[in-house]
């Protein structure tokens, strides 16, 4: 029996879909355990299979930007694939061409190292002892709740533009709405189990940090 059309030009959305599973999976462990024991369960089960659905994800863009054939024959997309890093051996560019590609691989690094930021923020939480919700204190939770899932979405939307191919695109529109999805579920069981995270969630944006101008006119 010979696989459907989409699986053999986007095999790569088979991994993405056991990935958000797994971290779907982990979701509903962290709150069967949660309700079972009245909040005492030990959290790293449930961080073990949400870091696994992490891993699928990461994978799958791996797989989709080696993938081919890149969009269109004119056009921005194209050109943006044009100049992807398996193709700078062989392609003479213009200082703009080169300023795109540069400039996408600072914003790659940016966001691996605002990721690897929050990462080491959540690490220092745990290891002082500190309850979840005095991690808003710590900087950069303390501007934006999702200051990991920022970093990672920058790094792989930056490699998608490396990529420019159909399936590294198909990959991060599929990655987005079930991220966004799986982000909102979260929020709502946070919401329902700590009074918290409803503080935070007014307080404290999600992706986009607020300034507020009387903190500007002092600086």
């Amino acid at each position: 029996m010979e696989s459907p059309n989409w699986i053999a030009g986007f095999p790569f959305v088979l991994s993405l879909m056991a990935g958000t599973a797994a971290y779907a999976g982990g979701m509903l462990l962290r709150r069967g355990l949660a309700l079972a024991t009245d909040g005492r369960a030990p959290g790293w089960p449930s961080a073990i299979l949400r870091s696994l659905g992490l891993v699928c994800m990461a994978a799958s863009f791996v797989w989709a930007w080696s993938l081919q054939p890149r969009v269109g024959q004119v056009g921005l997309i194209t050109t943006l694939g044009t100049y992807s890093p398996a193709a700078l051996a062989n392609e003479n560019l213009t200082p703009g061409q080169l300023a795109f590609v540069v400039g996408s691989g600072l914003l790659v690094l940016g966001g691996l190292a605002l990721a690897g930021w929050a990462l080491s923020a959540r690490i220092r939480n745990t290891v002082v002892g500190h309850p979840p919700d005095r991690l808003a204190e710590r900087a950069p939770y303390d501007r934006i709740r999702r200051p990991l899932t920022l970093g990672i979405g920058l790094a792989l939307l930056c490699g998608t533009l490396l990529a420019g191919t159909l399936g590294a695109w198909a990959c991060l529109i599929l990655a987005v709405v079930l991220g966004w999805i799986l982000q909102e579920f979260d929020d709502l069981d946070l919401r329902s189990r700590f009074a918290w995270v409803a503080d935070q969630q007014r307080r404290i944006p999600r992706f986009i940090p607020r300034f507020s101008l009387r903190r500007a006119r002092r600086a």
